[in-house]
């Protein structure tokens, strides 16, 4: 086999083996993506995320990648406060190799004038870069719902959402009051005609937002979730800043948040 036949052969090989890891890699709960491959060196920069998430061992992440301003990336890494940090780096690794596969085929010329800006979201992690500055900022845009199609019957549907509005409101107190490593509550309210659902809940920021940033950024969430949520058994809103979650089944790990 000639060189040209053998560098053709081996390209093939390696753009298969890219495309069964991709498609191996687990669905986002929600992703926005808005940049092109037009800069090489913000792709390349891109590609280096992965190594200063690989050699750590916390939970949130702040940083930037490349000296010129143009082509800089400016990277927000957030794990859920309850998950391992092995867990947080396997997920936030992929969460990088998914947004880097995706979102080429997601680019809208008509939204370039924004900034080259991506975010994915998992059930263990957020992964979030842009050419601008996101750091210390709250962000509340783009923002995203998920939800169970199940409702709880008519007649205590004013109750359970009262009784979410309440959870939300004591966790959103708890996260803001959290320090640079994390902003994290969950907790749990009972409801129904005799006390006999119980809710539980998950609020968080991203570390770098002060006490009233992440107050505001979960205030917000609280006035946004009508929109999809009443009397849904179990809703999220996810944000770039923050995100609230509940159901009627603990999804959070209990110990993990005694360590």
């Amino acid at each position: 086999m000639d060189l040209g036949r053998w560098i053709l052969f081996l390209s093939y090989i390696l753009t298969t083996l890219f495309a069964c890891l991709t498609n191996a890699l687990p669905d986002f709960q929600a992703f926005y993506c808005n940049y092109d491959y037009s800069d090489s060196m913000f792709k390349k920069n891109l590609g280096d995320i992965t190594d200063r998430l690989s050699s750590s061992e916390v939970s949130f992440h702040n940083f930037s990648i490349g000296q010129n301003p143009a082509d800089r990336v400016n990277v927000i890494a957030l794990c859920r406060g309850d998950v391992d940090w092995d867990v947080c780096r396997s997920c936030l690794i992929d969460a990088n190799a998914k947004l880097i596969a995706i979102c080429p085929n997601e680019n809208d010329p008509a939204k370039r004038k924004t900034g080259k800006i991506s975010i994915g979201f998992y059930d263990e992690c957020m992964l979030r870069f842009s050419d601008r500055h996101i750091f210390s900022t709250v962000s509340t845009m783009p923002n995203f719902f998920t939800y169970n199609e199940q409702k709880v019957p008519d007649a205590i549907i004013p109750q359970f959402d009262q009784a979410v509005r309440t959870l939300l409101n004591n966790l959103l107190q708890e996260a803001s009051r959290g320090n640079s490593v994390r902003k994290f509550a969950t907790g749990s309210i009972t409801t129904g005609p005799r006390n006999n659902i119980t809710l539980y809940g998950l609020a968080e920021c991203t570390p770098d937002l002060n006490m009233e940033q992440c107050n505001r950024c979960l205030n917000g969430a609280a006035i946004k979730l009508p929109e999809c949520c009443n009397g849904k058994i179990g809703g999220r809103l996810l944000r770039p800043s923050c995100n609230f979650r509940y159901e009627m089944g603990r999804f959070y790990d209990i110990e993990a948040l005694k360590v």
